[in-house]
Order: C-alpha cells, then structure tokens, then sequence
C-alpha cells in the first residue's frame, strides 16, 4: 500500500541541536564540529545515497557537507536559540528501485528547494520496518539563508519567506505529484494523497511514521514508544475493517433471507411481509450505527 508522508521540522540550538551532528548521521560519516569543539562519528550507519546539490553561483564549499554545515553553524549569531537547518523528511515509495527513488528525490528537491536559492543535503536509506519490508525515505537537510549571488557566499540573515505554513503546504502538495507521476510512469495504480484520511472520506485512524532505529538511547526509546502506538493503531483499524465487512456481511444476508422467505413462502399476507420488513430495518440501523 502506497503510503503519504512528509513531515518538516527545524534543527534548533534551544534544543541543543547540531547541523554537522545531524549531517553526520544522515550521511553515515565523520564529521568535526568546529563551533562544539567535538567529532560526530556515524560511520557505522548503512546509507543507501548521498548528495548535495547547490545554486550553480554557491561557492565551492557549499559541496562539502562537512565545510557547509560548519559555515551554516559558525555564521548562526543566535547560537543559543538558532535556528541552523530545516529537515524534511520522506517516506519513500517501496514500489521503486533505488535508482529509481533517487532520481525522483533529487528532481522533487531541485524544483522545489534548490531552485528557490536553497541548499540541499540528500541522504536516503533503507531500513526494515515494522511488518518487515524496507522502509526507503529520504533526509534532506536545507539551509535557512539564501546564498549571495556575487559572492556565492551565505547572505546574513535568513530568508524568511522559507518559513511560510503555505510554502509547506505546496512542498507536501508537490510531492504527491512528483510521487505519483513516478507511479504512473512504471504503470502502476498506486497513488499518495496529501489530504488526511477525513479530507478523504476514509474512515479509518492515521498511523503513526515509526521511522527507524538509532543507537541514540532516547531514539531507540522514542522508536519503541512510536512503535507500540502504532502496533495499537494498526490493531484498531483492523478490528474496524473487521467490523465493517461484518457489518456489511449481515444486510446482504438480511436481504437475501428476506427474498427467500417471500418467495419460498406458500401463502404470506402483505401485513406478513410488512412486519418482516420492520424486523430487516431494525437490524440495518444497528449495523449501520457507527462503531
């Protein structure tokens, strides 16, 4: 099943975050983060792909991860309340191959973020989720300050229009497109939708992105906890899909005993069938009451 998920956030100093910690991991390397004075070393992570592409006029650095988020972290004034990196992050379709996946991440990212003067870190991997399939999706880590055309080099202060709600909203529109003309170019029916279930018309309780794994204690903490609620949910939807085809099992057979009766039935008087018809209408109401 074709899952939708785009979720954004900001890698923030108040939480004690780091741009190259958080640029090490995605990438699965070793980074030195100057303004902490301290190594981040995640060389031992699995990461399926790893690029960044860049305005053509940023300057050279900006294509070294380890050079870039350094620069993003040295040139944050704010350094107790920064704001360093906005993180998006994509469930990727399972359908596709890797190469595959690769190619629509990168086309999505340049028409939306890099043509607009941001910088954008790609990394995707592949982890088994919960039911035991890979769990393919995509980091892309993006700079906050627009890049001076002259110099290549980060302008002072950020770009503020980057933080518009309808700006997001366009991203997660976006990528829905880009994901299911990827669909349709395999010839497949799949499709994502960016609306919720209920702007869907879809009765049924959204499930929690899991994610994966780290070796992070309050990571692997936080996957277990998100693990468990979604394990709940996925019990209760199924017990709700369960309910509805049983639901909908039992009017078929009403109306199906109903015809039989009336035609099996050697004399039956319209006062009979009336009231047959009574005791059928009071059982559809209970089964479409909702649950």
């Amino acid at each position: 099943m074709a899952i939708y998920h785009l979720s954004a956030k900001i890698i923030k100093r108040s939480e004690n975050k780091s741009a190259v910690a958080a640029a090490a991991y995605r990438a699965g390397e070793c980074y030195y983060d100057q303004r902490e004075n301290k190594q981040w070393d995640y060389t031992n992570k699995s990461v399926a792909h790893s690029q960044i592409l860049t305005p053509e006029y940023a300057g050279e650095w900006a294509r070294d991860r380890s050079q870039l988020w350094n620069m993003v972290q040295n040139k944050e004034r704010q350094w107790k309340n920064g704001q360093l990196a906005r993180d998006i992050e994509i469930a990727l379709p399972r359908e596709l191959s890797l190469e595959e996946n690769v190619q629509l991440v990168r086309k999505y990212a340049q028409d939306n973020f890099v043509d607009h003067g941001m910088i954008a870190d790609i990394n995707i991997h592949e982890e088994k989720a919960s039911d035991g399939q890979m769990n393919p999706h995509a980091h892309i880590m993006l700079t906050m300050k627009s890049i001076d055309r002259e110099t290549g080099e980060f302008k002072n202060a950020k770009n503020r229009d980057w933080n518009k709600k309808e700006l997001l909203e366009d991203w997660r529109v976006n990528w829905a497109i880009a994901a299911n003309e990827a669909y349709e170019a395999k010839g497949m029916h799949q499709r994502i939708d960016n609306c919720s279930l209920a702007a869907q018309g879809i009765q049924r309780e959204p499930q929690i992105h899991v994610g994966f794994a780290s070796n992070d204690i309050e990571q692997k903490q936080g996957y277990a906890e998100r693990f468990a609620r979604n394990e709940e949910i996925k019990q209760r939807n199924y017990l709700y899909e369960l309910a509805n085809r049983t639901k909908k099992l039992l009017q078929e057979q009403c109306k199906k005993t109903r015809n039989w009766v009336i035609k099996t039935a050697k004399t039956i008087t319209e006062e009979e069938i009336r009231g047959l018809d009574s005791g059928f209408e009071i059982n559809k109401q209970i089964t479409q009451q909702k649950l």
